[in-house]
This record gives structure tokens, C-alpha cells and sequence, in this order.
């Protein structure tokens, strides 16, 4: 998923079963704000099991996710 440092990060609460996933990585490489779940800062995009039963399934689906994120916050 990372392919250089964003121009628009977003701040991405995360599962803490999760820290270590390479997708979340390849999110913290990309310069995202990672912070485990819950963050202290509100999210633009949250990865949980409680969040839209978000689990294995769903990991090929986190770029659509992440840009409806950034859509939503420039809405």
C-alpha cells in the first residue's frame, strides 16, 4: 500500500492485536497518524473488530477505506 510519505495523513485508530500487521505498518510508513485504539485525538478512520466487524476479511478493502476517509474529511 505505501508507495512514499502522504501529502494528506490521516489519523487511523487501530486494534492493538493489530499493532504489528503489515498493513498497519505499510499505514505508519505511508506517514499516517497510527494510534492504538482509542486514540487521544478523534479519528478519521477507525480499524477494530467493534468498527464495521472490521477482521481478516476486510484488510483488502483498507485502501477503499482510506480514501472514503479522506473524502469524508475534506467534506
Amino acid at each position: 500500500m505505501a508507495r512514499g510519505k502522504t501529502t494528506q495523513p490521516l489519523t487511523i485508530w487501530v486494534a492493538a492485536q493489530w499493532r504489528d500487521h503489515p498493513k498497519v505498518l505499510a499505514l505508519i510508513d505511508a506517514g499516517h497518524d497510527v494510534e492504538w485504539f482509542p486514540g487521544l485525538r478523534p479519528p478519521d478512520l477507525i480499524l477494530h473488530p467493534a468498527a464495521w466487524r472490521w477482521g481478516e476479511w476486510a484488510w483488502p478493502w483498507l485502501e477503499g477505506a482510506v480514501k472514503e476517509a479522506r473524502r469524508a474529511r475534506r467534506a
